[in-house]
């Protein structure tokens, strides 16, 4: 008569499994990369303390110490890279971020786009709205085209959605926006021009404007990078925007775009 082994088989670990940290917990490698940071102020807490209870107790008040201060100053260096008001990029973080990418598209050979964009009649528009409303339009506007301007990774670029473009976006100062993208060609532009296009005709503050008898409209200037001149594509760009709101102004303050020949 046969018998039946009705033990639970042991389940063989997978050497090349990853095993993933719970969720909110850090993983090892967070963790020793924070050990790491804050050891050198931990040793100098402990700096001629021989008793083994003391030094134990001085040991783990230092760690903590450090730890949430190390904690506190790296979330102080990730808000001053955004900009308060529209929370994309501020200038300085897109500059570095542009140095980096003409880098990156100087070894792989792929194309760079910039970008200006610019809200037409802004005066006319803080005059009807005020300073207050007036910086909300900035900040929906900023939150829109964060929505649509995808960070782009330069070790494996995303495919592009049909409500999403690979590059960086940034408040440029003022009413002013900068826009950088890879690997784009005109048509990629000319698609991502009619989605703001078209976002831009459901903001809030544009639904006040209206009944103010103001549009609120665009006007977005486009250059090839340059990748043995980069600074001058910012030049480039600047001036296709103005040759933009000038037809813009021809078009009766209509949403427009220039992209230099």
């Amino acid at each position: 008569m046969s018998t039946v082994d009705t033990k639970p088989a042991i389940k063989q670990s997978d050497p090349d499994a990853s095993v993933q940290p719970e969720e909110g917990r850090m993983t090892f490698g967070e963790a020793r990369k924070r050990y790491t940071r804050v050891l050198p102020h931990v040793r100098r807490a402990l700096y001629g303390v021989t008793d083994p209870k003391e030094r134990k107790t001085k040991r783990n008040a230092a760690f903590i110490a450090s730890d949430s201060l190390r904690q506190e100053v790296d979330s102080i260096i990730e808000d001053a890279k955004i900009d308060d008001l529209t929370k994309l990029n501020n200038l300085v973080t897109f500059k570095k971020l542009y140095e980096h990418e003409v880098g990156e598209a100087r070894k792989s050979g792929e194309d760079l786009v910039l970008l200006f964009v610019d809200l037409n009649r802004f005066k006319d528009i803080n005059t009807a709205l005020g300073h207050e409303g007036a910086n909300r339009l900035l900040a929906e506007f900023g939150e829109m085209l964060g929505s649509k301007i995808r960070p782009t990774d330069t070790a494996a670029r995303i495919e592009e959605s049909d409500e999403e473009t690979n590059g960086h976006a940034a408040r440029y100062g003022g009413d002013e926006f900068v826009i950088l993208l890879r690997g784009a060609n005109e048509e990629a532009i000319q698609k991502l021009f009619n989605r703001l296009d078209l976002a831009l005709s459901l903001l809030p503050s544009q639904q006040i404007l209206q009944k103010k008898g103001i549009s609120l409209t665009m006007s977005m200037g486009a250059s090839p990078v340059d990748l043995s001149n980069p600074s001058q594509s910012f030049e480039n760009a600047d001036a296709a925007m103005f040759d933009a709101k000038e037809k813009s102004k021809l078009a009766g303050n209509a949403n427009s775009f220039s992209i230099p020949s």
